[in-house]
């Protein structure tokens, strides 16, 4: 069996921009007795992918709305104890148009629940997304990448490995964005975005998507739209070599390191080659060591590597 493997990405979905918190809004007139009043219209908003970009900015967005919603509830409080009246209803109004101004969001998914490529293979259901194989984990210790809000000690309660499965990583990042909002309740699953067009004379983006049950199409236009897809949505593979293989009468299977559900039964027995040898071969290889492959061999296009140093395993 041949592996092909891809550089996959641990942390920078996590760097989402949210930036996105601060889009312009529009505003429209409304005469109000002879004078003009300037009504905040808040900016649509498409986000494409719940993923941990997606998801973090839906977090972000619902911890800006609650936070202004509990300074609007203390300054109503405050009204009738304040002495600078005039200085109250500014601050007040001033929090009310911040609030109006926050924007209307969709965020469409593909799968049938959140969490893009952390989501596990058995919770896939033969939906149409690449998920990370069962044996990941991360390559960074879980310090790097803790939540200074959410701690893991907070989380697990219990002390946890320095590198992270999986699994917990999907655990973890779940449970924080949801504690305090249900920012998944909205979120448009099965629905996968066909095309996105921006239309210059109108100043927005028209939207079409596919209900992937009942397969019907839909279309809308939005202000802004936010790509949260992530690298990882489609396996690469490099066609040259798969091509060769072929013309030469491989007879093994040709496999992606995300097509990983009968993995025991593909590598059990077998020698194996891993095209690659980034964090995926090493989490790959060392897997089909433990469910019984017969040789592993992997191939580098680098003279120097962390997997190209080691010469056995367990490591001399």
């Amino acid at each position: 069996a041949v592996f092909l493997n891809m550089n996959r990405l641990i942390t920078a979905s996590l760097l989402v921009a949210l930036v996105a918190i601060l889009l312009a809004t529009r505003t429209t007139p409304v005469h109000v007795k002879g004078s003009v009043e300037r009504r905040i219209k808040p900016p649509s908003v498409c986000v494409i992918g719940a993923g941990p970009g997606g998801m973090f900015f839906l977090h972000a967005l619902a911890s800006r709305r609650r936070k202004l919603e509990e300074e609007l509830e203390a300054y109503k409080k405050q009204d009738e104890h304040v002495h600078n009246a005039a200085a109250a209803a500014a601050a007040r109004a001033d929090c009310e148009a911040k609030l109006a101004a926050l924007p209307v969001v969709d965020c469409y998914e593909k799968s049938s629940s959140p969490g893009g490529v952390w989501r596990s293979a058995s919770a896939s259901s033969g939906s149409p997304s690449t998920q990370m194989y069962e044996a990941l984990w991360t390559n960074s210790n879980k310090e790097t990448h803790e939540f200074f809000d959410y701690t893991f000690d907070e989380h697990f309660q219990r002390p946890m490995p320095v590198y992270l499965p999986r699994a917990h990583v999907l655990d973890y990042v779940m449970s924080r964005v949801t504690q305090k909002a249900k920012i998944f309740d909205d979120v448009l699953v099965n629905t996968t975005v066909v095309s996105v067009e921006y239309n210059s004379e109108r100043k927005e983006f028209d939207v079409v998507s596919r209900n992937e049950i009942t397969g019907e199409l839909s279309s809308k236009p939005y202000d802004k739209c936010i790509w949260s897809g992530g690298l990882n949505a489609t396996a690469r593979m490099p066609r040259d070599l798969v091509a060769m293989l072929s013309h030469q009468n491989f007879q093994g299977r040709v496999i992606h390191s995300t097509e990983m559900k009968d993995f025991e039964a593909t590598v059990r027995g077998k020698r194996i080659l891993f095209v690659g040898d980034s964090y995926s071969a090493e989490d790959l290889a060392l897997q089909s060591l433990k469910l019984g492959a017969e040789q592993i061999y992997i191939t580098s296009n680098k003279i120097t590597s962390h997997l190209v140093k080691a010469t056995a395993w367990p490591a001399p």
